[in-house]
């Protein structure tokens, strides 16, 4: 089998992995039918460990001692214990079901006991919940290997080997003296209540890879500790039956009891109750009477994908006598995907150690949730001593032959370039050596220029991590004038993300543009933009001004959640559209032009925590906050020949929310103010996109025309809720989406702009426009189609009612939607 494709099939999986001692696996039916059970509880009580069948009733559990008996237990069947043997492959073992089916329905008639012991979980649950603990340190070592259970299970199975062909022997062949893939590391996490976080990695060993992007998506794959109320695992967030109205979710039963000393542990299981509907998890969990807290729990989540299934394990100890903590987490992943019909399967584990509780930690450390990394070549230099210090057990021959044959192989890929690339071509940049090509300059759309070709370069962190230094050029198709830019960057300090910034261009300025582009916002390829192709063909783009623009910013985070950036700016307009405004002497035939000077305040509380920057690429983790963006501009008279003196405030909120069972409800509230009379280019627009029929543009007003509206002050706010599927067959699964729009302003003197083709209205009567979606209602593997219609109702109306109404194509390319 070519080895590279082994090479490309692990650069798509990275999950976590240990190797154990002893192997156990064995087949657990129902007696009567025969038929396989499963999510049968296997449990050894002396280890205080254990697993759960799959759906084809298999367990396989790895050991550090020998055993000699499981307790096998399962809802309607009686509990049972089994002898087992190391190494035997096909033992099964057979349930007698209980002489009644009614024990789910009694217990629940009456107080079934084990919410008794559950609900003295919930009341100690803030006592034990390490988010709650005043501050805590840890080393973290984590190991990952994936290989294939069916060739750990075919150690003594000649029958087996017989059946393999020469690919499949190949196979074989390798993974008897190498892993698929291997990942270590070591990760410092310190911590501080309330949940602020700063963890650093001291160590960084990935099989093939050097680039420790990696260990951060690792990190991020599954919860700390269980309790939790959205477990994750695998990105997947779970309902956990720990979380609150458990009991709405989850039936428990209580399987065991037995005692610790003076301590009594209840072994009680779980799974989820018959016709509900949400994302949960079966399996069972030790309690101890001492604080009532979980020594160990195992679970199997449901996932609505045959091709995965899943064990999880995580044990607690109790740390100086007093706090509850997770020692360590086990997982085993089973994936039904094969190569050379060799089933893929890992094991993981990842365990706590040097665990100091209260103690004191500075809040200066805290102004970040991102991961701490150093360059891949510091790792390099350091993993080995620091991996060796933190292992359970010496590296084994398999390991370092697992890690020699990838790092041998990706030399010649060189497969950290291909993730620098990756990473690059993300935050919108294509690069090439310490240059990267910006995607946005390659080709602009507005109208004053129509289409603007161009070429945007900036230097990357190939060059430096401290500095970049960028230029823009671009000719318009229209107006036959070149566009430039200079920019550059110096980063102070990488963990706060301390910036000086400096600017400067000669360029077009939409007229009228509202808070959205008052923003420096990063790079979005959206697809919403594709409706800018049809309002310039119909001419509706019209008000532009030219302008040559200069700025110095310093920016920075200033605690977890809020960023802050103060910018000085000098512009000179000169309006590219027939205008005249009374607050200057009238210039006939001549373009209005006036200089702007002006100091602004930003600070922006982002929606998502970021947990990796790289570069210009920021990879966040969603939080329950909402994307709140302020600015506040004062415009300076008299400096450099600035002609007007303002305060302006602009402000925009936005968030989705998910709210079980319907969907996703989103809203977007934004709003400006300024104080003094300003030329029209410096006022507000609302961003209207009529078209009778055209496509989505997120956040537009549908039903609005272009330029329609000027103000001065204005709020607007854009609701929508998304339902789920109606129904979902091979083409088609159409979701609903509702939207209500609404905006209100006002401008005080409307009579001091004039032009041949300025006409606008106040909005002073508040506009309005409601509309429906049903989109995906056209589906394949790559995207989907859908429509949309918007009615304008209210004092805004128009006198024929279909130029009330605007139709909209919803679009859904491999997961970039334009809605």
């Amino acid at each position: 089998m070519p080895r590279f494709l082994i090479f490309t099939f692990v650069l798509s999986i990275n999950v976590i992995s240990y190797a154990q001692r002893y192997s156990y696996t064995a087949y657990v039916y129902d007696a009567k039918t025969r038929e396989a059970l499963e999510y049968v509880n296997v449990w050894i009580p002396s280890l205080n460990t254990g697993t759960i069948t799959d759906k084809n009733g298999k367990f396989v559990l790895f050991t550090s001692q020998t055993v000699d008996s499981m307790r096998l237990s399962c809802i309607g069947y009686e509990s049972t214990y089994k002898k087992i043997y190391t190494y035997e492959k096909n033992q099964k073992f057979y349930m007698e079901p209980k002489a009644t089916e009614l024990t789910e329905a009694r217990i629940v008639a009456k107080e079934n006991p084990a919410h008794r012991i559950m609900r003295l979980v919930f009341e100690h649950k803030k006592d034990n919940n390490p988010y709650f603990l005043p501050s805590y340190q840890v080393k973290q070592y984590s190991k990952t290997f994936f290989s294939s259970e069916a060739v750990m299970d075919s150690l003594t199975n000649k029958n087996f080997l017989d059946s393999l062909n020469s690919n499949q022997m190949e196979v074989y062949e390798v993974l008897q003296t190498q892993h698929f893939f291997l990942r270590e590391s070591v990760i410092e996490l310190n911590y501080k209540y309330p949940g602020k976080k700063n963890d650093i990695l001291l160590a960084s060993k990935i099989s093939g890879f050097s680039d420790p992007i990696l260990q951060m998506l690792t990190s991020q794959m599954e919860s700390f500790s269980f309790y939790d109320d959205n477990y994750t695992l695998l990105f997947t967030p779970f309902v956990n039956p720990l979380s609150d109205k458990t009991f709405s979710y989850y039936f428990f039963w209580i399987e065991d009891t037995s005692y610790v000393g003076k301590d009594t542990l209840f072994t009680i299981s779980f799974k989820p109750l018959k016709n509900k509907d949400f994302r949960g998890v079966t399996g069972k969990m030790g309690i101890r009477s001492d604080g009532w807290a979980i020594e160990n729990v195992i679970l199997s989540p449901i996932f609505n994908l045959e091709a995965i299934s899943m064990v999880m394990e995580q044990h607690y100890i109790k740390i100086d006598g007093k706090y509850w903590f997770p020692e360590y987490t086990k997982t085993k992943l089973n994936l039904l995907s094969y190569v050379n019909a060799m089933p893929l399967t890992s094991y993981s584990m990842t365990r706590n150690k040097e665990i100091k509780i209260d103690i004191p930690l500075k809040n200066g450390q805290f102004i970040s949730d991102a991961l701490l990394m150093d360059s891949p070549e510091a790792y390099q230099k350091k993993s080995d001593t620091v991996l060796a210090q933190y292992r359970d057990e010496r590296i084994t021959p398999k390991e370092e032959q697992t890690y020699f044959f990838w790092d041998t192989l990706t030399k010649d890929v060189d497969v950290d370039k291909w993730i620098f690339i990756l990473k690059t071509l993300v935050s919108g940049e294509i690069p090439y050596k310490w240059i990267d090509f910006k995607i946005d300059k390659i080709l602009k759309l507005n109208g004053q220029e129509i289409v603007r070709p161009g070429i945007g370069v900036e230097t990357n962190d190939r060059l430096s991590e401290y500095f970049r230094i960028g230029a823009y050029l671009g000719f318009g198709i229209k107006d036959l004038q070149f566009k430039w830019g200079l920019n550059g960057r110096v980063v102070l300090n990488k963990r706060r993300k301390l910036h000086i910034t400096l600017r400067a261009y000669h360029d077009v300025f939409k007229a009228g543009s509202n808070v959205s582009e008052r923003f420096d916002e990063p790079y979005r390829f959206s697809l919403a933009k594709a409706n800018k192709i049809i309002l310039i063909s119909k001419g509706l783009l019209q008000h532009y001004d030219y302008v040559k623009h200069g700025e110095l910013g310093i920016s920075s985070l200033l605690n977890r959640w809020l960023e802050g950036k103060i910018k000085f700016s000098y512009t000179q307009h000169v309006t590219a559209y027939d205008y005249q405004c009374s607050l200057f002497a009238p210039q006939t035939d001549k373009p209005l032009k006036f200089n702007l000077a002006e100091l602004s305040l930003y600070l922006t509380i982002p929606s998502n925590s970021t947990i990796y920057s790289f570069g210009n690429f920021n990879l966040g983790k969603k939080t329950y906050r909402p994307q709140l963006d302020f600015v506040y501009t004062r415009g300076i008279k008299g400096l450099l020949g600035s002609d007007f003196a303002y305060n302006r405030f602009d402000l925009k909120v936005s968030q989705s929310l998910l709210i079980k069972p319907i969907g996703n409800f989103t809203y977007h509230f934004q709003a400006g103010f300024v104080d003094k009379d300003l030329p029209y280019s410096l006022l507000y627009g609302q961003h209207g996109a009529w078209i009778l029929v055209d496509v989505f543009d997120a956040y537009s007003f549908a039903t609005m025309r272009i330029n329609e509206f000027l103000s001065d002050v204005y709020l607007s706010l854009q609701l929508s809720q998304a339902f789920p599927a109606i129904y979902k067959i091979k083409y088609s699964s159409p979701k609903p989406q509702l939207f209500l729009r609404g905006a209100w302003g006002d401008l005080r003197h409307p009579d001091i702009h004039q032009g041949s083709n300025i006409t606008f209205q106040r909005m002073n009567k508040g506009y309005f426009e409601g509309g429906i979606a049903l989109h995906d209602v056209i589906k394949n593997t790559l995207g989907g189609l859908g429509l949309g219609v918007f009615y304008r109702f209210g004092h805004y109306m128009l006198p024929d009612i279909i130029d009330d109404f605007s139709f909209k194509l919803s679009l859904n390319i491999i997961g970039l939607t334009n809605y």
